[in-house]
This record gives structure tokens, sequence and C-alpha cells, in this order.
């Protein structure tokens, strides 16, 4: 019987210490003041006002009518073949420059610039250039996309904003990215991107997937805010996390008003694109 005893309170000990490590993985780093409460309640322009026929995503249109509509802008950078950073979504080109298969990696910014947007006047923006552009008018969300040499991007990325004076913020799905911010540049406000991985990713190896949809590599990157797909937050862990730390997250990409409001309360940050909020 003593056997038994020991035993069962070995058990509850041992499943005590799994739930309290659990819970503490979840936690995101500790909240500083002041970090990303610049986009704090805001509607946020997913990569800028577009619709993808007169005004291409990710285009300078696009961000000088978020900027005369004053929304925060979301936009993502890579680098290209000769090291030049860009202001650009996709892997490859064949979505938004049809008839091009390449990836953006394996190009050179000579090339990209003589491309244009669908079929639109739009073109291939530097970051340099978008920078130049928004001089910071409006705050600025951007993403660090996970392709190729990723921490190479992160370096560029960092360098060309070290004599910007308008606010930005920077997110990530890769985990790797935003501990690089939370090593390097702590003052940064830093994001980490989460969606529930279902299929094939590129950025992370299958046996991560758990890890990277359950926020439970909070503990690796300590973000300030988290960026949560929207059709996901009904999952265990993101609602326990949200419960217990209270931290800042904002919602992507939300399509319309309705899903707006019914997020209202879920999110403290709106990613949106589609749509005109009111």
């Amino acid at each position: 019987m003593k056997a038994f005893l020991i035993i069962g309170i070995t058990l509850v000990s041992l499943l005590f210490l799994i739930c309290l490590i659990y819970i503490l993985a979840l936690n995101p780093g500790r909240r500083r003041k002041g970090k990303a409460d610049v986009l704090m309640g805001k509607c946020v322009a997913h990569r800028g006002l577009f619709d993808n026929e007169e005004v291409a995503e990710n285009s300078f249109g696009a961000f000088e009518k978020a900027i005369e509509a004053g929304f925060p802008i979301e936009l993502d950078v890579q680098l290209t073949a000769d090291g030049k950073l860009v202001v650009f979504h996709d892997e490859t080109l064949t979505r938004m420059c049809p008839g091009y298969e390449k990836k953006v990696v394996e190009c050179s910014y000579s090339f990209l610039k003589g491309l244009t947007l669908l079929e639109t006047r739009d073109r291939i923006p530097l970051f340099s250039e978008v920078l130049s552009l928004v001089n910071g008018r409006v705050p600025l969300l951007i993403e660090i996309k996970c392709y190729a040499d990723y921490i190479a991007t992160t370096r560029s990325l960092d360098s060309a904003l070290k004599e910007y004076k308008g606010e930005y913020a920077i997110q990530s799905f890769h985990p790797r990215i935003v501990a690089w911010y939370r090593k390097n540049r702590p003052e940064v406000p830093r994001g980490l991107l989460c969606t529930k991985y279902k299929c094939k990713s590129d950025f992370f190896p299958k046996f991560l997937y758990p890890f990277c949809s359950t926020l439970l590599l909070n503990f690796y990157s300590r973000p300030d805010f988290v960026s949560f797909n929207h059709k996901y937050t009904s999952i265990f862990p993101f609602r326990l996390a949200r419960k217990l730390y209270r931290f800042i997250c904002a919602g992507w990409t939300l399509k319309n008003e309705k899903t707006l409001k019914k997020v209202r309360r879920i999110f403290d940050i709106y990613i949106f694109d589609s749509f005109i909020p009111k």
C-alpha cells in the first residue's frame, strides 16, 4: 500500500510539474512599458490599402492611400539575390508578377524593378524608398519573411532602420528572428506571428508545428506582442495564455466589418484588408 501511495504522489507531482512548465512556456516577454502601445487599439492596413486591380498590395500606391486614411501600415520585407531589401510578400513572383516563376531571392533588384505588379502600374519597391515615402507619418508594422537567409534579412532591416525617426514594430513567424531582436535590439517592439499549421511549411521542420501553433516558443522569443490568426483563437493554449498573461495581441487578417466587430474583445490591434474599417 505504501508503494502505491509513493507512486501516486510521484505521478501527481510529475503531472503538476509538467503543467507548470507548460503554463510558464506560454508566457510571452514581460510587458515592457510603452512597447507596441503605438499600435494599441488601431486598425492596421495589411500591405497598405489595395484592391490588386488598380492599386497593388505592398506598393507605393497602397501605402500612400493608407497614409491619407490615417491607418498604420503592415508590410513585408525580404532580400534579393544582390542583397537589396525589398517590400514583397510571396516567396515567388508567380502570383503578383504573372509569367515569372522565380523566387525573389534568386533575382537581382535590377531585374525586379522592371516588373509591374499584376495589371497595375505599381512595381516592387525598395524598403528604403518606402521609408522615405512614409517618413514617420504613420506607424509601421514590419514582417520579416523567413525565406532563405532570414537572419541576413533581419540584420539588413535593422541597418535600414537605424536612422529612421518614425514609429515601428517588427514581427515574424520565426521565433529565432524575434529572439534576435530580443537579444540585439531590445528597445524595438517585437511580435511573434502565429497560426495553426496544418500543411507543409517552408518556415519550420514539421516536428515544430505544435510548438509554433500553440505559443510554446514564447519562452524563447519573448515577444512584446503576439499576432494571431483570428480563425484559430478558440484553441486552448491561446485562450489560456491570453487569460493568464493578458499580453498585447494583434488579430489577422480581418476581411470585413462583421469580423472586426466580432474580435474587438479578443484583440488589441486589428490587421485588416479587403474593406475600410468604420
